[in-house]
């Protein structure tokens, strides 16, 4: 009689390092990319795995009037295993930490949203610092009428920033905006209307705003950035690679980073000098502590 071993059921954890004939693995949602390596390399002959596919159920859908509106249908075996594959939960080294958050501080789309939020900033500044002017200018009725009608105010400041924010400037649109108001109940309002529907008719809402317009009193250095920023995300990505200008790339940011991390543990004296560094200040000549 040829002897015989038996085979017992085991995590891809506790199967790590072993080595079978064949392998059987139920593979589902809750293992990635490493775990199935180990999973499918335990076999010498064959190695198999079996994709759990079974629909994702929406626990919450528990009102009769919701019936089964949260569920998806089953994956294929080709979309388990493709996800299973996409799903990289191995922990990260410092340094490769340090390179995937260089990359992503320094990539485009960040820098667009830093500008559309320093835009926004910008407008609101610049609304500020004009409107109340202009409202002052407007006969004393329509005036008042603003001032006690908070609703109204509201509406106006958030077209006159909305049109700041589209790179239009609402003080040339003034003069229309404001013509012919005797019969209108909500002045403030048909103010808004004509200012926002000027906006839309000369920019486009999903293209990247222009600065706002600058007015005294505003935020210069903001002003500055956004300009300088605003023609970096609208060149030419061939012009901006030849433009010779000094590019970092994550490979430099994390050899700087390294370097005066390994200059700051250096043995010497009990005293640290102070030098400059990109990483700020090194600590003053107190005595170490440590």
């Amino acid at each position: 009689m040829r002897l015989q071993n038996l085979g017992y059921a085991a995590t891809i954890h506790r199967a790590q390092g072993a080595t079978v004939d064949t392998t059987h693995a139920v593979i589902d949602t809750s293992v990635d990319r490493a775990g199935l390596y180990v999973a499918m390399t335990r076999g010498k002959r064959e190695n198999r795995a079996y994709a759990v596919c079974e629909p994702v159920l929406d626990l919450g859908a528990e009102d009769a009037h919701m019936h089964s509106a949260g569920d998806h249908q089953a994956p294929t075996p080709t979309q388990m295993l493709a996800g299973v594959l996409a799903r990289d939960t191995h922990q990260a080294s410092a340094t490769e930490t340090l390179r995937q958050e260089y990359a992503a501080a320094t990539s485009d789309e960040r820098l667009e949203q830093l500008y559309r939020h320093g835009a926004d900033l910008a407008a609101r500044d610049f609304a500020a610092a004009t409107l109340p002017a202009y409202i002052d200018a407007l006969p004393r009725a329509y005036a008042h009428q603003l001032e006690a009608d908070p609703d109204q105010y509201q509406a106006l400041a958030a077209a006159w920033t909305e049109a700041a924010t589209r790179g239009l400037d609402p003080r040339d649109q003034w003069d229309n905006a404001t013509d012919t108001l005797d019969t209108a109940n909500k002045p403030g309002a048909v103010i808004a209307h004509r200012i926002r529907h000027a906006t839309g008719e000369t920019t486009d809402s999903a293209a990247l705003p222009t600065p706002p317009p600058v007015a005294p009193g505003c935020d210069t250095e903001l002003t500055t950035w956004l300009a300088e920023t605003h023609r970096t995300l609208t060149a030419d990505p061939v012009a901006r690679a030849s433009s010779g200008g000094v590019s970092v790339t994550a490979e430099d940011f994390v050899a700087s980073y390294l370097e005066s991390r390994a200059a700051e543990h250096e043995p010497g004296p009990d005293t640290h000098p102070t030098t400059s560094s990109p990483w700020g200040p090194s600590p003053d000549s107190s005595p170490d502590l440590w």
